[in-house]
């Protein structure tokens, strides 16, 4: 009896051991999972930390592309406001405001531009020292060894060079040999300037490519006949300046371009004599529209007494309404209706003016001498 209480109680105990130990290892796999688990967890909020700080730098990125772009456009803008302001500017300086047809006093003013400003003379100077070694080369060449075609010379060089900045021909890198463009662009200059047409580089043609080539009438150069060009480029619209000096400089060039451009000349920018004298004409013309000159501010005085207009402080510049009020004049007396005030119309202005008593607008009373 006493042996199978020992039994069982010894089956008990093994009994109780096995649960525990089964127990326990269950606790272990649980707590192993729960590791396993826990390790999930980090491993995850790990990966979840580095996508956000991913996405954190995607969008700094982002931001700061953003910021770039930003900055990009508003320079862009600045530059497009300041282009725009230069634009302005330039227009100001070139377009002259005519007061004279708002009844207000013209009161202009020089710019920057406008007053020519001075080159450095060593600059003039190293400028007119090149044109004249050019000159000198072709210069060397005589009648009796003509440059024409089929001929290789080193002085066809210069001429090419020349003839290029004459805006005869287009050579970029000329060479020695005279061949037909040659030919051809000396045949155009020389019936440009009224030379016999033979193609042939005699030394009339060479002599006048060089004068006109270097001639003081060119940007850089100091002249007292500037003065005079400036001034027919003011009377014509083509410049706007108070005091015109003997510097020919950049405004200048571009008066001169667009006023060869608008004539249907060779667009070089350097008064040769064609433009000069075409200008000359021009500016001695009779007044019309766009032209300003001292005896306009007389012919608005007329026309004002007659009636005809109501010019409170006439100036220099022959603007739309002093055409129509000449074209008004001109038709009440019976003239050919232009606008312009040739001298028949200027002629009659003067005479019916001097006999004028008083007027009340175009019912002139007039005392007849």
């Amino acid at each position: 009896m006493r042996n199978k209480k020992s039994i069982t109680l010894s089956c008990l105990i093994t009994f109780f051991l096995l649960g525990a130990s089964l127990h326990t290892v269950k606790a272990n796999e649980i707590t192993e999972v729960n590791t396993q688990n826990i390790n999930q967890v980090e491993n995850t909020k790990e990966k979840e930390q580095v996508v956000d700080e991913e996405k954190k730098q995607e969008i700094q990125d982002e931001e700061r592309v953003q910021e770039q772009k930003e900055l990009e456009q508003e320079s862009a803008k600045t530059e497009e406001n300041d282009a725009e302001r230069n634009e302005v500017e330039k227009g100001n300086e070139n377009t002259e405001v005519r007061e004279d047809e708002k009844n207000s006093v013209d009161n202009e003013t020089p710019s920057n531009d406008e007053q020519e400003i001075e080159l450095d003379d060593s600059k003039v100077e190293d400028k007119e020292s090149d044109d004249k070694k050019t000159a000198r080369m072709l210069s060397t060449n005589k009648a009796s060894d003509s440059l024409e075609k089929g001929v290789k010379n080193p002085q066809v060089i210069s001429l090419k060079e020349q003839l290029t900045k004459l805006g005869f021909a287009n050579f970029k890198t000329p060479n020695k040999y005279y061949g037909k463009r040659t030919e051809q662009a000396v045949k155009d200059f020389q019936q440009y300037y009224g030379l016999k047409v033979t193609g042939v580089a005699d030394s009339k043609t060479v002599e006048k490519v060089n004068s006109i080539a270097n001639s003081p009438l060119q940007k850089g150069k100091r002249h007292q006949d500037t003065i005079s060009l400036k001034e027919n480029l003011i009377v014509l619209g083509y410049l706007k300046l108070n005091n015109p000096n003997t510097y020919f400089g950049s405004q200048t060039e571009k008066a001169v371009k667009e006023f060869q451009s608008d004539r249907g000349l060779k667009v070089t920018g350097i008064a040769d004599p064609v433009t000069v004298e075409k200008l000359q004409n021009e500016a001695d013309a009779p007044l019309q529209k766009g032209m300003s000159r001292s005896d306009a501010v007389e012919l608005k005085e007329q026309l004002t007494k007659l009636g005809f207009a109501n010019f409170k402080t006439p100036n220099k510049y022959y603007g739309k309404r002093t055409e129509q009020a000449v074209k008004d004049f001109q038709q009440y007396y019976g003239l050919k209706v232009t606008g312009v005030a040739d001298s028949k119309t200027v002629e009659k202005v003067n005479s019916i003016a001097r006999t004028v008593l008083y007027k009340k607008g175009k019912d002139i009373k007039m005392l007849l001498h």
